[in-house]
């Protein structure tokens, strides 16, 4: 009897969903092991502090998942962290990884190869998926560096 191997495999977005709830976790552990006086923290003059880097991930999530992968259109504003303690942004942080979340699971597996006119040229909505797990991952890592400079150990590093 012949059978197909794919009755077992997930589908891209069952993946990514899997991937961005991982990360979330991640993400949210990263940011508990910053002392509240450590938010402002930036290694040298010309970076992000850790503020600004958990706000530029924010922005990005929503812009990113709103412009481009939904119906919805969500307003960004500028959610300046600046005022907020450690709890508040954690709170934004899990906002925005569950709109990205609510998006994946809304989202039709039959539109990924769609396209979008993005700054960088015309994407598929399926790259457009990549680019923001990709683009957290680029930031946390930064972050990941100024646990370091902090002298903190950073989380076990999770991929899925």
């Amino acid at each position: 009897m012949l059978f197909s191997l794919n009755c077992w495999s997930q589908s891209f977005l069952e993946e990514f969903e899997e991937k961005i709830s991982n990360s979330k976790d991640y993400s949210l552990e990263v940011l508990e092991l910053f002392p509240e006086g450590k938010l402002d923290y930036k290694a040298t003059e010309e970076i992000r502090t850790v503020r600004k880097q958990f706000e530029h991930l924010i922005e990005n999530m929503l812009w990113l998942s709103s412009s481009y992968l939904s119906k919805e259109q969500k307003e960004i504003e500028g959610s300046s962290l600046k005022k907020m303690n450690k709890q508040q942004i954690k709170d934004e942080l899990s906002i925005a990884f569950d709109y990205v979340l609510k998006i994946t699971k809304a989202f039709n597996e039959s539109h990924l190869n769609e396209k979008v006119d993005f700054f960088a040229g015309e994407k598929s909505k399926r790259k457009m998926f990549v680019l923001i797990n990709d683009h957290i991952t680029h930031h946390r890592a930064q972050l990941l560096i100024y646990l370091r400079l902090n002298n903190i150990k950073p989380p076990s590093y999770r991929g899925w």
